[in-house]
């Protein structure tokens, strides 16, 4: 996914934490990948993102344990007042399993695999 004419999120810091292919989401300001969700938790720490991209099932920590540490680190850094956005990325799109994102802090989901339409929906609602 790149940019077009009409991109509008061509400005804001994104963050992709999960393993496997990584989205291109254009010439973003900045755009943090992490490999596993304690590296997701450890980038939190050090960067403010306007949104993230949580894959659920990642080495180390996955994703529902990651997004649990972060929504616990957030007012910590940032005060209560801002709440990043978490956006699951899943290839399991049952009903349980998005609750057991949303149970876990995440906002939204997103089910592999996802069009080009379904990330720019995520985008229009989050950013």
């Amino acid at each position: 996914i790149g940019p077009g004419p009409d991109w509008p999120w061509a400005n804001f810091p994104c963050a992709r934490f999960g393993p496997g292919p990584h989205l291109a989401l254009g010439p973003l300001a900045s755009q943090q990948l992490a490999n596993n969700g304690q590296e997701a938790v450890d980038s939190i720490k050090e960067n403010h993102f306007a949104l993230v991209l949580m894959d659920v099932q990642m080495p180390v920590m996955d994703g529902i344990q990651a997004t649990k540490e972060i929504r616990s680190l957030l007012p910590k850094i940032y005060g209560d007042s801002w709440k990043t956005p978490i956006v699951a990325v899943t290839a399991n799109a049952m009903l349980e399993d998005d609750r057991r994102c949303l149970d876990a802090g995440m906002d939204d989901y997103l089910a592999k695999p996802f069009l080009k339409k379904d990330l720019i929906q995520i985008l229009e609602q989050w950013v």
